[in-house]
Parts: C-alpha cells; structure tokens; sequence
C-alpha cells in the first residue's frame, strides 16, 4: 500500500499531528489508512486515554467503516482495550 509509518494513531495522541495530518489515502478508492506510528513507550496507557476514546468517536464519525488492527487479544492488553472503547 506503500504507506508511511512514521505518523499515525500514536502520532495523533501524542499532540504531533491531527488526524488530517496522519491519515493516508490508498490506491484503492475509497480505503484510507491510519498506520499505528511509532510505538510509544506506554501504549496501553495511550489506548486506554481519553484522547484515545474521541480520535476513534472522530473517526467512526467520518468513515463508514473503522477496523483497527491490533495485537492478539492474549498476547497483551491493547486489544482489550481498544475493544472496550
């Protein structure tokens, strides 16, 4: 999809980029993407924010279709995070 990680979700939360900023349109009509950015050093505390909670309101607001991509359910608590915003 040739896009560019170094923006993105963590980006957005730290206060360095607004979403416009970090979102990345695709060669397919219709897909844009918001990558990860760089893994910030407390991503659990990140997710789990309350900036966390509107970027995706924000975002479930302007797309028909949010999926967010994370890491196994087991494997840390990222996703049971995500999933209970």
């Amino acid at each position: 999809l040739d896009l560019v990680g170094s923006v993105g979700f963590s980006t957005v939360l730290s206060g360095a980029a607004t979403p416009a900023e970090a979102l990345q349109k695709t060669r397919f009509a219709g897909l844009t993407v918001l990558t990860s950015g760089p893994i910030p050093p407390n991503p659990s505390e990140l997710l789990g924010s309350q900036s966390a909670r509107r970027l995706l309101a924000e975002l479930r607001a302007t797309f028909d279709y949010v999926i967010v991509d994370s890491t196994p359910l087991l494997a840390v608590t990222d996703a049971a995070i995500l999933a209970a915003g």
